[in-house]
């Protein structure tokens, strides 16, 4: 049972965090404790699952496209899993595509106030050549509008 205290939750809703450790220590398991938790304190949370993992559907609304994740932002869903399957090119577009649409949303009137935490499981794939906007969008822009960022990784240097 993991247990986290109420000042690690906080620092994960206001700030970007990272996740880091060698493959299969429990860095995605940890990762949908807190997830939970956040979502059990009112924080709207999003899930980047690249492996498809059937496990973490518990985290939320299954997405497979950035249009499904539009219509869930639109109805404020406050939980979302975005599985981003295919090569390295379209996984980056499709992160792209709804980072940049819930970046646009998170500036409008009704959404404003909505804090999010964008988890990205094995961020290594998104930071490889010809990386995504939205991995420097969430970690440059993010946190001035309420969109804190989680990176799980095995991979120290990325």
């Amino acid at each position: 049972m993991v247990r986290l205290a109420g000042t690690t939750l906080d620092a994960i809703k206001n700030r970007h965090s990272i996740v880091l450790g060698m493959t299969r220590s429990g860095k995605t398991y940890f990762t949908g404790h807190v997830l939970e938790r956040l979502q059990d304190n009112g924080v709207h949370t999003m899930f980047v699952d690249p492996k498809a993992d059937k496990e973490y559907e518990r985290l939320g609304t299954v997405c497979n496209t950035p249009m499904e994740v539009y219509a869930q932002l639109l109805k404020k869903n406050p939980r979302i899993v975005f599985r981003t399957e295919g090569d390295q090119s379209e996984r980056n577009e499709m992160l792209d595509q709804v980072i940049q649409i819930m970046f646009n949303l998170q500036r409008t009137d009704g959404f404003k106030r909505i804090r999010r935490v964008i988890a990205i499981d094995e961020i290594q794939l998104y930071t490889k050549k010809g990386s995504t906007r939205a991995i420097e969008y969430i970690w440059t822009v993010g946190a001035g509008i309420g969109i804190t960022g989680m990176a799980l990784t095995q991979r120290m240097a990325l």
